[in-house]
């Protein structure tokens, strides 16, 4: 038996007391930490937060309105729609009211980093788009072992979460490195000329209706599947037959058709792959290339490119926040396209560093998959304790 199973065997041989979340956290409107102005820029010293999966969303240099957190005075944020969450010892500002600070109510009763951890094995998807935190997710209950055994606890998993880390700093060092070559690579092009977007693909906006989803069948492509690239088919959404016929009347996306997300995330992108049934979700913009003029290759790491990226900049910072990238603002895009002949090659030297960063099979990312779910088995593993009583 581990020391961790003696220890447990020894302070809690009848079992382990569960309390429910609104016992131990309290909350904090986020009214007065948002941000007035969604003008980002790097150089800002404050981040800007959503507790949705971007997490960072910018840089402001706002001086009001900021949460001060710290390594001594963390706090958890709380998507109060999603229930996704996320741990900050840092000072910050929101982007809006739909969270919660979450922050522990007594030290003496609890690890607050235990419970962070606790909460991550929650297994609670929201059905409705309604608040969550005061009517479902404080009531639910969490393991609350011996302050011993918590801190144990934490020590274990908080390694796995450092080598997660190490290895997401790495992959930030590579795709700048990344963006730097192909920086480099598209701008040493010879021979280029300049198209508009609209020149050189056919571009197909989306239904303008939600689907009636369903638990399988065929793939839609939402804004997040569109990952550097390629479509993420780690979380996708489901429709009929019957729905997927009627949102491919205008065009049916096929091999080398490219997607363009015109809602946040703006201007990611994915290539559909060879033999990939799948239709468009909202937002989701349909990019044929035309192949006499451009390789689909290409244009995937055109859109991704600087110039394309400062393009969708300049229009989504004009007047405050924009929500979605307009057809028409789509189709102006301007491009640098050299002669087929040459998009080949320069497609060769990107793909070698766009595995490295990108490749869930191969590269960085699958390394820290691979530890990611190693940290969610020992996770489950260690905080799974006998209900005191039963």
């Amino acid at each position: 038996m581990s020391k961790l199973g003696k220890m447990i065997t020894a302070l809690m041989p009848d079992g382990c007391k569960f309390i429910k979340l609104d016992d131990i956290l309290s909350y904090e409107q986020p009214t007065k930490y948002i941000v007035s102005s969604t003008d980002y820029d790097d150089a800002n010293p404050t981040p800007v937060l959503t507790a949705g999966q971007s997490f960072i969303l910018g840089y402001t240099n706002e001086t009001s309105g900021i949460y001060k957190a710290s390594i001594d005075k963390p706090v958890i944020i709380f998507d109060d729609f999603t229930t996704s969450f996320h741990w900050v010892d840092f000072d910050f500002k929101v982007k809006s009211s739909a969270m919660k600070m979450l922050k522990l109510k007594d030290s003496a009763k609890c690890d607050f980093r235990y419970l962070y951890h606790a909460m991550r094995t929650i297994d609670y998807v929201p059905v409705e788009h309604s608040r969550q935190w005061i009517s479902t997710y404080s009531q639910f209950e969490v393991p609350i072992p011996p302050m011993e055994i918590q801190q144990k606890i934490v020590r274990i998993l908080d390694k796995f979460i450092t080598l997660e880390l190490e290895l997401q700093s790495e992959l930030e060092a590579r795709k700048k490195q990344y963006e730097y070559y192909m920086s480099l690579v598209l701008l040493s092009i010879q021979n280029t000329k300049e198209y508009n977007l609209e020149q050189v693909c056919e571009i197909v906006d989306c239904p303008h209706t939600s689907p009636k989803w369903q638990d399988s069948g065929i793939p839609v492509i939402r804004n997040y599947n569109l990952v550097n690239g390629k479509i993420d088919v780690r979380n996708m959404s489901y429709v009929s037959e019957e729905e997927y016929i009627a949102r491919t009347k205008r065009i049916v996306p096929s091999e080398n058709d490219i997607l363009f997300s015109r809602e946040a995330p703006i201007g990611n992108v994915g290539i559909v792959p060879s033999g990939f049934k799948c239709c468009q979700g909202q937002r989701v913009v349909l990019l044929r290339p035309k192949t006499d003029m451009i390789d689909p290759a290409f244009l995937t790491f055109l859109l991704q490119g600087p110039l394309v990226k400062k393009q969708i900049e300049l229009v989504t910072h004009k007047g405050g926040a924009v929500s979605n990238f307009n057809i028409s603002d789509l189709k102006k895009l301007k491009l640098i396209v050299p002669p087929l002949s040459e998009q080949s090659g320069a497609v060769s030297v990107l793909k070698k560093f766009d595995d490295l960063c990108n490749d869930y099979e191969n590269g960085l990312p699958a390394e820290i998959e691979a530890r990611r779910k190693q940290y969610e088995y020992y996770r489950d593993s260690l905080i799974s304790f006998e209900r005191l009583g039963e």
